[in-house]
């Protein structure tokens, strides 16, 4: 005799949880214990609610309440270890995205390794073409410095606004190649870290992220009080957090 389907649904919902508006995909199955609620949050922030079929959405919104701080920390958290793209191999012809705009790659023969850009192109020169590895240490470097320049433009812009709240200055500006943040902010030396892989988002984005490691030098947490710092200087931060997670 066969065994009988499961049934599995799976919907969006939205909840309120400490003044926080919370988005959460609610799965239900009879494959799970009618006793547990489960809830889980994702790289990138996205919240996930596992229940039986037969458990009442008034139960899993109690629990939810009850479970308020942990899925608000949980899911500013996680939005900072979100997935982000690896290294990759650079040839000629391919396409870079570059401050929001995608540029084509041209990799020529030159005396010595350097990199420029044109109208919609990136020139990379190397002694020899076919040196992957000479080519991926230009190209990184190039936009690496792209990214320090453009966020210690925003940096220079944006810090004296947070002086009258009382924010230290920061003592040192880093960037590397980070796999699960797109920026720290050190509370404990005041140092600040951005990933060099900002530089494929649009200004608007990575002004974003400048700001939300500024906020944190006044909230050390993510708490109501440091989105709400963080919307008043960036009343778009959720779209924002949205266009980095594409």
């Amino acid at each position: 005799m066969k065994e009988a389907k499961r049934k599995r649904t799976s919907e969006k919902r939205t909840i309120t949880l400490l003044g926080k508006s919370i988005e959460y995909t609610l799965r239900r199955s009879d494959a799970i214990n009618p006793m547990r609620i489960r809830i889980t949050v994702k790289p990138g922030g996205e919240v996930f609610v596992s229940a039986h079929n037969r458990r009442p959405l008034k139960d899993i919104e109690e629990f939810l309440r009850r479970e308020a701080r942990f899925v608000i920390d949980a899911e500013a958290r996680m939005k900072e270890k979100q997935p982000l793209p690896s290294v990759r191999e650079y040839t000629d012809g391919m396409t870079l995205r570059l401050l929001g705009s995608e540029v084509t790659l041209h990799i020529v023969q030159g005396s010595r390794a350097f990199v420029t850009r044109t109208d919609g192109e990136v020139l990379c020169a190397v002694p020899d073409v076919t040196d992957a590895a000479a080519v991926e240490k230009a190209v990184e470097k190039w936009l690496a410095e792209q990214c320090r320049q453009t966020v210690m433009s925003i940096l220079e812009e944006e810090y004296p606004r947070f002086t009258a709240m009382g924010a230290p200055r920061p003592t040192r500006v880093r960037f590397r190649v980070m796999t699960s943040r797109w920026g720290s902010n050190s509370g404990r030396t005041n140092a600040l870290t951005f990933n060099t892989r900002l530089v494929e988002h649009t200004e608007e984005v990575i002004r974003y992220v400048v700001l939300h490691e500024l906020c944190h030098y006044i909230h050390h947490d993510h708490s109501a009080e440091f989105y709400k710092l963080l919307e008043s200087f960036d009343p778009e931060r959720k779209k924002h957090e949205r266009m980095l997670r594409q």
